[in-house]
C-alpha cells in the first residue's frame, strides 16, 4: 500500500469531520509562540502529535496536501523560513508511513518513546536547518524547551485524538 492508495480506505467526510476540526485547532495552537520567564519565543509544534497519531492509526485522515499546507501555514504564521516546516512534515510523513506497521505492532509505551524520538529529531533538524539557512546560530534553549513541551503535551492531545477516533469508528456514541 502506498500513500496514493489511501482513497480506498478513506472515511466519509461526515465521520471524519471531528478529526479535521481537531487537526485544525491543534494546527492553530502550533502557530503560536510561547514566552517563558527566561526564554522567549519558544515555538512548540503541537501538530506533530496528530500527525504522528493519524499517520500511524488512520493515514487517510491527513492527506499529504493538508500536511504540506499545514507546514506552510506555520511558516507564514511565525515568519519562519518558508517551506521548512512543510518539508519536514512531508518527510516525517513518508518515514512514518514506511514504519507504521512496526509501530502499530508495539505497545503504547513504545509509541510514546517513538514520538519522543521523532520530536527530538524534528527539533534538531529544524534547529540545524534554520541555523544553516540563516547563517546565524540560533539559541538552543527554545528548541530544548519545545522538545519538553511537545513530549509532555503528547498525553493530553493523544487522549483527545483517541476519543475522536472512537467517535469516528462508531464506538464513542
Amino acid at each position: 500500500m502506498s500513500l496514493l492508495d489511501l482513497k480506498d480506505n478513506k472515511p466519509s467526510k461526515v465521520k471524519a469531520f471531528p478529526a479535521y476540526i481537531i487537526n485544525i485547532v491543534i494546527l492553530v495552537l502550533s502557530m503560536r509562540s510561547l514566552d517563558f520567564l527566561a526564554i522567549e519565543n519558544v515555538h512548540s509544534i503541537f501538530f506533530l502529535t496528530p500527525l504522528f497519531y493519524w499517520i500511524i492509526h488512520k493515514p487517510a485522515i491527513t492527506p499529504l496536501w493538508f500536511i504540506f499546507l499545514s507546514g506552510l501555514a506555520i511558516d507564514f504564521a511565525i515568519d519562519g523560513l518558508l517551506g521548512l516546516h512543510a518539508f519536514l512534515f512531508v518527510t516525517l510523513t513518508m518515514i512514518l508511513f514506511k514504519i507504521r506497521r512496526i509501530i502499530l505492532s508495539q505497545p503504547a509505551l513504545y509509541h510514546y518513546l517513538m514520538f519522543a524520538i521523532i520530536v527530538c529529531g524534528f527539533e534538531i533538524i529544524r534547529w540545524c536547518m534554520a541555523s544553516l539557512l540563516t547563517w546565524e546560530l540560533w539559541s538552543l534553549w527554545p528548541s530544548l524547551l519545545a522538545i519538553v513541551i511537545n513530549i509532555v503535551a503528547y498525553g493530553p492531545i493523544l487522549l483527545v485524538l483517541k476519543g475522536v477516533h472512537r467517535v469516528m469508528s462508531g464506538y464513542g456514541r
